[in-house]
């Protein structure tokens, strides 16, 4: 089953709270590659915020990672894990 973002997750961003859970279960199924492990508790924090800094340097080799998760990269990164 595909899940979709209603809006970005990151700094800056609306930040809802299915959005933060679903980006943190996501995160939590490659926290072997950013040893990373964190609470859905659908709340932004800075443990997720360096979690996806961690996925985008690891995970889609991103060069300068910019902390945040739009509907396109969530559906890229599901494609990679």
């Amino acid at each position: 089953m595909l899940e979709y973002l209603n809006e970005a997750v990151g700094s800056g961003k609306p930040n809802w709270e299915c959005d933060v859970r679903l980006v943190q279960k996501y995160l939590n199924r490659n926290s072997f590659i950013t040893h990373i492990s964190l609470m859905e508790n659908g709340r932004f924090c800075e443990e997720t915020m360096r979690a996806i800094i961690a996925f985008q340097r690891h995970v889609l080799k991103m060069t300068f990672p910019d902390g945040v998760v739009d509907k396109l990269r969530l559906k890229l990164s599901n494609a990679k894990s």
